[in-house]
């Protein structure tokens, strides 16, 4: 499953318990699906959004990297080199085909190594 979203969550009052939300999420779609050891790819927000309107943008991605640690075949998709639309929020289309480019790569790396 590939799993890029976020910016809501790291808006001021946006980020009340993401970190468990998410991982039971994950959890209850991997029981949704049966299959405990579904791969999911998660992409992490861009770093350039503006810490006054996305002040834990930070911790989302520190979350992410978080439930990769702590649950099997989470992997997350660097965007630390991105860069914004001209709306500050989305990544221009370079970047798109970027994280495109970069959740390819982690899927076949990891396809063959699934825990």
């Amino acid at each position: 499953m590939i799993w890029h979203q976020g910016e809501n969550n790291a808006t001021a009052t946006g980020y009340n318990n993401f970190l468990q939300n998410l991982k039971t999420f994950f959890e209850n779609l991997r029981t949704d699906l049966n299959d405990p050891k579904l791969p999911i790819y998660a992409g992490e927000l861009g770093s350039y959004l503006k810490p006054s309107d996305y002040p834990n943008k930070d911790s989302v991605n520190r979350d992410l990297h978080l439930l990769s640690n702590n649950m099997e075949n989470i992997y997350i998709i660097n965007t630390s080199d991105f860069t914004s639309m001209n709306d500050t929020v989305h990544f221009d289309s370079r970047s798109q085909r970027l994280m495109g480019e970069r959740f390819a790569e982690a899927v076949f790396k990891n396809s063959w190594t699934v825990k």
